[in-house]
This record gives structure tokens, sequence and C-alpha cells, in this order.
């Protein structure tokens, strides 16, 4: 591709070709290659190959283009995409044009069930390219389903496996860290120390105690940023946490000296906060945990292991996890919404919730933002005392609709 004008370094990571293993890593970096000249990814009757090269991309989400969501402006960068967003950008598109059929969720079984491939097929020459990526929904119940059994295997746990039966269609099908009810029933039923479930891509970790409650991200950081602490290990004495991190976990930081840093929702923020200041925890209640000192990326089975040892070397139960700090009552309400009116311009609202959070007594608060992937406007309210709590996230509702109704 001499008319590209640029070299490309190709990404390959262990286990992504045929499940083979591979050595080194080489990772390319596109911070400052950013563009607007995207089209719309969901629309995609509409691509037009180019009259040069093209490149067909078919994959998951790992590859598909979120930019049109509203992700990119002005060249920034606002949120975390996938490498499919990047790779037009090496070239120049009278020679090389990018086609990115990606879609997020798909196996390769879908993929080929909603006529994707076909579509791509109907327009590939000879001298284009087809890349093919699916990572996690190729395994089924998950991308752990093989090697998570083996891991703790390994080091000689006596395990009972859940949902590790790929049949190309039930990944995440009521089950994994998006569904944890039945791992947790699993861990007391079998008396178990400790339950895990991991996320279809496996880069997040919902564990359970012996009691069989849920301990999520935010119980991860306490434990583990407390333990780091006491050991000298934690650097700056900070964790990084989303803004939608529970206010008894930030309470608890505090009180045990450790200063949280509060960033946007999004791995990416998270990284971007821990790599800023060179900290060493960080992550969202979700599962998304990174040990920036150990990996600089989520990965649910090294989290789940940390955990492990962490507790284990505490010589208490998992419960311990559990009971070390309160979570606070939260109430989170999506609001549909037809346009995403910036909110400083709905007539009196934030100043209406900031009113609100100080009748609270600094015992609560209020967060609102507008999703990044849905018409929502989501409130979340948190507090002492639950009553206020409802009370108090019902008021930002109807205050809001209310102003977005009047200004019709």
């Amino acid at each position: 591709m001499e008319c590209a004008g640029k070299f490309i370094m190709a990404v390959v990571t262990p286990m992504t070709v045929s499940g083979l293993a591979g050595e080194a890593a080489y990772i390319i970096r596109t911070e400052s290659t950013v563009s607007n000249n995207w089209s719309d990814p969901d629309n995609q009757g509409s691509i037009a190959p180019g009259s040069g090269i093209n490149i067909y991309l078919a994959g998951d989400s790992t590859v598909k283009d979120y930019s049109a969501a509203g992700i990119y402006n002005g060249g920034k960068i606002l949120s975390a995409g996938s490498w499919g967003e990047f790779l037009g950008n090496f070239f120049d598109e009278d020679c090389v044009k990018v086609n990115n059929y990606a879609q997020g969720g798909r196996s390769v079984r879908s993929f080929l069930n909603e006529g994707k491939l076909d579509s791509i097929l109907a327009n590939i020459k000879e001298g284009d390219y087809l890349l093919i990526q699916f990572g996690h929904n190729d395994c089924a119940n998950g991308a752990s389903y093989e090697i998570a059994p083996k891991v703790f295997k390994e080091l000689g746990a006596d395990i009972v496996v859940l949902n590790a039966a790929p049949d190309g269609k039930n990944i995440n099908g009521n089950c994994g860290a998006l569904h944890t009810q039945g791992m947790q029933d699993a861990t007391k039923a079998n008396g178990a120390f400790i339950g895990f479930s991991f996320d279809g891509d496996a880069d997040r970790l919902i564990a359970s105690d012996e009691q069989g409650r849920q301990l999520d991200g935010d119980n991860v950081i306490a434990v583990a940023a407390l333990y780091l602490k006491n050991k000298k290990k934690l650097k700056g004495c900070k964790a990084v946490l989303t803004i939608m991190a529970n206010l008894g976990l930030i309470n608890f930081l505090k009180q045990n000296g450790i200063e949280p840093v509060l960033t946007k929702v999004g791995d990416k923020y998270v990284f971007e906060a821990l790599d800023k200041e060179d900290l060493s925890i960080g992550g969202e209640t979700s599962g998304h945990v990174i040990f920036r000192d150990i990996s600089k990326a989520g990965d649910g089975i090294l989290c789940a292991l940390q955990l492990l040892a962490i507790v284990k070397y505490s010589g208490k139960p998992a419960s311990a996890v559990k009971d070390m700090w309160t979570k606070y009552p939260l109430k989170l309400v999506p609001v549909k919404v037809e346009k995403k009116t910036p909110l400083e311009q709905v007539e009196g609202f934030l100043p209406y919730v900031d009113q609100l959070q100080k009748s609270m007594g600094g015992k609560g608060r209020i967060v609102v933002r507008y999703s990044g992937t849905e018409p929502l406007l989501r409130i979340l309210v948190e507090g002492e005392d639950k009553n206020l709590v409802e009370e108090t996230a019902a008021k930002v509702e109807k205050f809001y609709l209310q102003k977005i109704k009047a200004a019709a």
C-alpha cells in the first residue's frame, strides 16, 4: 500500500488467531490521528466502496465504529472507541478506503445470519482486504469459559464451573457479570469460599462472598486500595473512581486516608487518570478494575486473582470485604429524551439540582448526565435516607420534564 504514505504495525495479541497463543503484542498509538470523516456505521447499506483499494472490516464491538454517535467533536476524542474507528486515518482515502461493517454484540454466526458478510462479498474485489476480528462474542458464554477454570485449577482450587457451554449464541445469557444471582446462589449452596462472574469479554469481574452476597467493583476497589495502602504500595495514596461510584465508597476511602479521584464514566477515563498521576488502582462499579502496576487494562481473571489473594492474606472470609463499609441507598432513574439539550441550557435545572443536593445536608449527592450511547438522561441520587433519596430523584425527574416540555 505504497500510496498510503504511512507504515502500520500489526496488532497481534495472544489467543486472537484460531486460539493460537501469540508472543509479542505490538501496539500502535492513534491518539493524534483522529478525524471526523466517518460514515454512519449503523446505516451500513449506504457504505460505498472506494475506487482504489478497499479494506473491509467484519467484527464485533472491538472493531465497530462508534464515532457517529457524537463521540468525536472537532477532532478531539471525547470517548474511547475501537481500532476500527482509527484505521482509516492511516490512509489517503483516494487510494485506500476503510469500510467498517462491524457491529457490537455479534458472533460469527449472528454476523453471517444478518447478511453482513453477504454485503461485503457483494462489493469486495481482487486486491481488496477483509479483516475479521471476533473476540469475546465467539466464546459463547464468555471469553473466560475455558481459561478461567484452568487458571484456578492450576492454583489448586476446588472449583464449581457454571455457564461454560458455548453454543455461539448464549453469551451473557442470564449469566456472567451481568446476571450474577445464579453464581451467588451456587457459591452459598456449595459452601464455597468465594464466587466469581466474568462478563462476555472477561474484562470485568463481579464476585460473591460465602453468604451469597454480591461484591461489585466498588467492593474490590475498597479492599484492594486499603491493602495497597497498608503495604505502602498505593501510589499517591489515591484511587480512581468514576462519578457513578457509591458515595459510601467515597467516604470510606476518605476516612482511611485515601483520596478518591473522580472521572467521567468509562474505563478510558479511569485509565487516563491512572496514567496521568501514575496511580496504582482504579475502576468502575460495574467490575472493570485496573491494577495498573500489574496490567494497563482491565482483566477479570487477574482481578479475581488479586481479590482472592488479598482476602486470603487477611485471614478473614470474603464476607469481610462486604462488611467493611456500607453502601448508601441509591436511585438511578433513566429518563427518555428526544434530544440531549445541554443541561446548562435547561432553564433553572442545574441550580435546582444544586439546591436539592444542599438540602441533603452533606449526606447525599445528585449526579445528572446524558447517556453516551442511548437517548436517556440518567439521574443518580444517593444518600443515607432511602426515602429522601427516592423523593429527591422524583423531584429532579419532574423538574427536568417540566422544563423540557415548556421549552418545546
